[in-house]
């Protein structure tokens, strides 16, 4: 049913998300390596010396003791292990170094495993100097076997095993912490993960119209979609044959509005429509502007038209094509003017005839719902294609009262501000007095990628200068 979305979001709208967002996605995963790289800077260097240590079996010349003493020493090793980690090895740890830290610094620097099933003891020491951390990592294996012999003659038994150095630490070349590729890499991972998360956040906050399948989501016909123009800003409403740039941006306009005409003229070849109701959402959605054009257009191919300004509150055809704005449409539905002496004709569009608003009446609906309104359109269509410049929808209900009469509505839509609500809104009133929607135009699309979501997506074809 028109004016609801339809299906879900399929891949193709995920690449035109990223394509349309890639700058916050950008800037955020240039942020996070940003941040990881000041974090590693401010990190101290350290570097990590490693030495081991093995718990041999006292040596015996009985085979089955000397498997038993084995399992002892792996055994032995384990407990060891935790002889390591303790105070009394960093204490005398400390005093074989030659320089300055305290037993609990020495504590916090050295790590000590046992590789499963072994009875190897790893001693890992973490220090800002290379030189120091291998000192640190021999001291503390010296300090264990000085520790673990001291303990062994307390008890007074024959010890079964005794601890050997086994690698000693060497000086590393290069330091171990910070890890710049990993923090780089983790940074930008987590930028660009917090980047594509603010995307789909705007993305699903932003409720604009971008493009056709927006406009197909809404149950409307896409039939024509306007390029943004510097000929067609400010107070300019119409192309003029040439136009004062004729450049790439006027070509692609121009083209626009030709495939806007051909699509209306095609859309029921047994019974066209005559007379085309050209209405908006909203105010400054450029109703007007694609309503002038498209009448300029039609008159351009060789199509008798007439554009009649039937926006009776604000009307604003005679100003855009320099013309007599004194009697039109009004003072004809009200029999104070008969068509032929108000129907004026544009010197610079040949075969375009314009019907001005006329003196604005105090009610427009009344005149607009009259027959002799639709008996003066129906007159002009019987040897023109006529163009109603009508209000936009959600302002006040002419619009859907002549469109009900009509042939159909033709609805403009800004790509800039128009957003799904109002094209709900906008819809829901012509289906509510049974208007038939002819389709959507979307204006001022910005000429940006290849994407027809959100692109204008020709490419330039202009003339080429001629070489010297």
């Amino acid at each position: 049913m028109p004016g609801e979305e339809q299906g879900g979001f399929t891949l193709r709208d995920v690449m035109a998300v990223f394509r349309r967002r890639w700058l916050p996605v950008l800037l955020a995963t240039l942020l996070g390596l940003g941040l990881a790289a000041l974090l590693t800077a401010l990190q101290p260097r350290l570097y990590t010396s490693s030495s081991t240590a093995v718990v041999n079996p006292v040596v015996t010349d009985n085979p089955a003791a000397a498997l038993s003493q084995d399992t002892v020493a792996k055994s032995r090793a384990v407990q060891y292990n935790e002889l390591a980690k303790s105070m009394l090895v960093a204490t005398r740890a400390v005093d074989l170094v030659d320089f300055p830290l305290t037993p609990g610094q020495a504590r916090g620097a050295v790590t000590t495993t046992v590789p499963t099933g072994t009875s190897l003891i790893q001693v890992r020491a973490e220090w800002a100097d290379a030189q120091q951390a291998a000192q640190l990592a021999d001291a503390w294996v010296e300090a264990l076997t000085q520790e673990a012999d001291t303990l062994a003659r307390a008890d007074g038994a024959t010890p079964q095993v005794q601890i050997n150095r086994m690698l000693p630490a060497t000086v590393p070349g290069s330091h171990s912490s910070p890890r710049e590729a990993l923090n780089l890499l983790v940074g930008g991972a987590l930028g660009l993960a917090a980047g594509v998360g603010l995307a789909l956040l705007l993305e699903a906050l932003d409720r604009r119209i971008r493009g056709t399948e927006d406009l197909q989501r809404a149950g409307l016909t896409p039939i024509g979609m306007i390029p943004a123009s510097i000929e067609l800003s400010g107070d300019r409403r119409v192309l003029l044959e040439g136009g004062s740039n004729p450049d790439a941006t006027h070509f692609r306009a121009r083209e626009a509005f030709n495939e806007l005409r051909i699509n209306l003229q095609f859309m029921n070849p047994d019974d066209p429509p005559r007379i085309i109701t050209v209405t908006s959402t909203n105010q400054a959605d450029g109703k007007s502007t694609v309503a002038a054009n498209l009448a300029a257009t039609l008159a351009h191919a060789g199509v008798p038209s007439v554009l009649v300004d039937a926006d009776l509150r604000r009307p604003t055809v005679a100003t855009t094509f320099g013309l007599l704005a004194g009697a039109g449409l009004s003072d004809v539905v009200v029999g104070r003017a008969d068509l032929a002496d108000v129907i004026q004709a544009p010197a610079e569009f040949g075969g375009l005839l314009v019907l001005p608003a006329g003196q604005i009446p105090p009610n427009p609906t009344e005149l607009l719902m009259s027959d002799r309104f639709k008996q003066a359109l129906e007159a002009l269509a019987e040897t023109h294609m006529v163009i109603v410049d009508a209000p936009p929808l959600l302002a006040v209900s002419d619009a859907a009262v002549m469109a009900t009469r009509l042939d159909g509505a033709l609805l403009v839509l800004d790509a800039k501000s128009t957003t799904r609500d109002d094209v709900r809104q906008a819809v829901t009133a012509l289906e509510r007095v049974h208007a038939p929607i002819l389709g959507a135009v979307l204006n001022r699309v910005e000429s940006k990628g290849k994407d027809g979501r959100y692109g204008y997506y020709r490419s330039d074809y202009t003339t080429a200068a001629p070489s010297a």
